[in-house]
């Protein structure tokens, strides 16, 4: 989970503060539209279907922005040409306005900018502050009316009339990812993040507009498609590739379903880039593999020195992968450990070794640093990097954190400007490193499920797959509980473990989806309120986080299971099926089977959306994962101590 940043950039602080290389701001189009009416002006933020109202000084002041943009000096000018009674007001006025419309993103800053268009004709208000005000009523018909290049001679665009027919083709350069199971395609746009299931006749329409342009009759089908992000109106004849030419089949229009795939948006803010502005470029030059690695070994080696100490190993079998975690004894960052500690592989000096100890010749299929380090490090390469992290993260990292410095390099390297971790993967060299740049306190999140964005990457190279859902079982195998959050996973795995069958995890867990098998990650479990104490009042004061609410703090309480039943723990399960928990008003839990299409939608978006370097692939092992196997709604019902014997019926003590 990020932390949301300050909305106002630094770039837009340094144009503020006379940066040579900024010197103004237009309308951010083509995302950012506006419509007058009369003396009024309306504003859509067409990615997130938002509106926003102008004050009359405000509508005056958006209007002589114009097309090309304008700086904050000329913009002012020209208001005080038109209110000369408030000049000693209206500089301060017009900088407050415009880190508004920045922090709206309504605007993007520019190097040139001309002077402001003419004042707008008709009666001058008399003058007051000018203000927006953001409205989200009328975010489903905004988001329901796709839009497109905008004519202003035209005004607000529409597509053609419904009956009409449209040319259309998946969409180029967005990420768009895409769950295919057998008579059911899900739909995911991570620009947009909306997410869909298409059935039947939709599902068989999209497999052609997969396969190449195709025409279809315009109506709500095609309308959900291209305002979702899914596709783009084809280019006209002769400006695509020859190869996409070669492939029209459809010189009549194709009738599409009458009605339009329903559009999920509960998990937008989890599918949508961190990063709202324009796809940073990647560095031109890529800092060579061997450059960084030998940076981050110089690194660690040289905070160990100041710390005065060596650094520490520890072995842990990880979906049985061999993985071993160095640490500095005393930082901070080692509170990531607890979580996998029931994992910890032991010398296999005992006669009775645990059966996942370590043979002493085996050696670690990745080896991961971590350390705390405030100061910059000797390499230059590195310094720069770590240096351009803290004065503006944006500039070094690409829409979910993905440090642009080591594309091209064979690594690849994440960046959480909310927890100030650092983490570099050379996959390949079987070593990675995390770095914690300040000393704050880890949140709740990271505690409980640490170093996910790394080992998801990691482990996908392996083909195994982070799961976002926790699982339970008995002794003939487990049952996976997957969903968004709040949709009671964590509570429903944790009165289980309670009342004593096997715990394998929540929140995340790993499957190995060749196998049909959940391993055990992280040894934690969570609870979100003090109502869930009234449900297992033996976990109560268990929390291991500082910000947990039952200390005060506004974070879950991050439990360690592990611990507090470590003779429950399964270090993995065998799949027996899949549960998707609904809270309901039942007397008692029941289930009942669900479709192919509800199991994807509760299972793929909410994982892939929590990891950032989800692909395709994740996709393709979660529909292989869950092929087959039996799909139910769990209603929880109103008594949920009566939850562990379903799951127990299903899966044996």
């Amino acid at each position: 989970m990020l932390e949301e940043a300050d909305p106002v950039g630094r770039d837009e602080e340094a144009w503020r503060q006379g940066d040579a290389g900024i010197s103004g701001f237009k309308i951010n189009e083509p995302d950012v539209i506006h419509q007058v009416f009369e003396d009024e002006v309306v504003v859509v933020d067409l990615r997130s279907g938002a509106y926003f109202g102008f004050s009359d000084s405000a509508a005056t002041a958006w209007q002589m922005v114009g097309p090309e943009g304008v700086s904050t000096a000329g913009l002012a000018a020209a208001m005080r040409s038109i209110w000369p009674d408030s000049t000693d007001v209206i500089e301060a006025d017009v900088c407050q306005f415009v880190d508004q419309l920045f922090a709206h993103d309504l605007i993007v800053p520019i190097t040139e900018c001309p002077s402001p268009l003419p004042a707008p004709e008709g009666q001058v208000q008399a003058y007051g502050p000018p203000a927006l005000q953001k409205h989200s009523d009328l975010q489903d018909l905004f988001l329901l009316d796709p839009v497109h290049e905008v004519d202003p001679a035209v005004g607000w665009p529409h597509l053609p009339g419904q009956g009409s027919s449209v040319a259309l083709v998946v969409a180029p350069d967005h990420e768009l990812l895409v769950a295919r199971a057998p008579d059911v395609t899900l739909l995911i746009d991570r620009t947009t993040g909306l997410y869909a299931a298409l059935e039947g006749e939709a599902n068989q329409l999209w497999s052609r507009i997969a396969s190449g342009p195709t025409t279809l009759t315009t109506g709500p089908f095609t309308a959900a498609l291209l305002q979702a992000g899914f596709a783009v109106v084809a280019p006209p004849v002769g400006t695509l590739a020859p190869s996409s030419e070669a492939i029209v089949t459809t010189p009549e229009p194709l009738p599409a379903p009458p009605l339009a795939p329903t559009l999920h948006r509960d998990l937008v803010d989890t599918l949508r880039p961190w990063i709202t502005r324009p796809r940073p470029l990647p560095a031109a030059e890529p800092l060579p593999a061997q450059v960084i690695t030998a940076a981050f070994d110089a690194y660690a080696a040289t905070t160990a020195e100041r710390c005065g100490s060596d650094f520490l190993e520890q072995g842990f079998r990880l979906g049985d992968r061999h993985l071993v975690l160095r640490t500095l004894p005393g930082q901070d960052i080692e509170a990531l450990l607890p979580a996998l500690a029931h994992r910890a592989e032991t010398a296999p000096s005992a006669q009775h070794a645990p059966a996942h100890a370590a043979p002493a010749d085996n050696p670690p299929a990745l080896t991961i640093t971590l350390f705390t380090a405030t100061d910059l490090p000797a390499s230059a390469p590195l310094a720069q990097v770590l240096l351009t992290l803290g004065i503006n993260f944006s500039d070094a990292i690409g829409l979910r954190g993905e440090l642009l410095a080591l594309q091209g390099s064979g690594l690849s390297g994440h960046y959480d400007p909310g927890t100030r971790l650092l983490a570099v993967l050379d996959g390949s060299g079987g070593q990675a490193w995390v770095v914690k740049r300040d000393e704050a306190p880890l949140p709740f999140w990271e505690l409980g499920s640490p170093l996910r964005f790394l080992l998801h990457e990691w482990f996908a190279a392996e083909g195994l797959q982070f799961v976002h859902g926790a699982c339970v079982g008995g002794s003939r195998g487990g049952v996976l509980l997957a969903g968004p959050g709040g949709a009671g996973k964590s509570t429903t795995a944790l009165m289980c473990v309670a009342a004593g069958l096997r715990y394998v995890g929540d929140d995340y867990c790993l499957a190995d989806p060749a196998r049909g098998w959940i391993h055990s990650l992280y040894g934690t479990g969570k609870l979100k309120g003090p109502e869930d104490f009234q449900r297992l009042p033996g976990l109560e004061g268990q929390a291991i986080n500082a910000d947990a609410f039952e200390r005060g703090g506004t974070g879950k309480a991050v439990l360690p299971v592990a611990s507090l039943w470590p003779e429950r723990m399964a270090a993995g399960l065998p799949l027996q099926a899949i549960l998707l928990p609904r809270l309901s008003s039942d007397p008692a839990p029941r289930l009942e089977p669900c479709s192919v299409a509800e199991l994807l939608l509760s299972l793929v978006p909410s994982t892939v959306g929590q990891l950032p370097a989800a692909d395709d692939g994740d996709c393709r092992r979660l529909v292989q994962l869950v092929a087959g196997l039996p799909a139910y709604v769990l209603h929880l019902g109103a008594d949920p101590s009566l939850l562990p014997a379903v799951i127990e019926a299903l899966t044996g003590r």
